[in-house]
This record gives structure tokens, C-alpha cells and sequence, in this order.
């Protein structure tokens, strides 16, 4: 399987970019401050 992938640049490009991916979003994750806010369904729609 893993020879499978070296031998096409497309498909190690594809787990390359999939990889990344998850490091940024873990990263963003990570540096995020979550403050929970109770607000109404009309609100958070903007039809206040």
C-alpha cells in the first residue's frame, strides 16, 4: 500500500494535503478560547 502511494505524486499530494489539514485544524483547536453563550434561535439567525 505505501508503494502504492510513493509511486504517484497526486496520491502522496492527497495524504500530503490531508495531513496538514488535521494539523492546522488541531492547531486552530488548540490556540481557541470557547466562552458558551445562551442566545435565542431568532438571534443566532439574525431575525432579531
Amino acid at each position: 500500500m505505501v508503494q502504492w502511494y510513493y509511486q504517484s505524486p497526486e496520491r502522496m499530494q492527497e495524504i500530503e494535503s490531508l495531513a496538514l489539514e488535521e494539523n492546522v485544524v488541531a492547531w486552530v483547536a488548540g490556540q481557541a478560547q470557547v466562552e458558551d453563550v445562551t442566545t435565542s434561535f431568532d438571534e443566532l439567525m439574525g431575525r432579531a
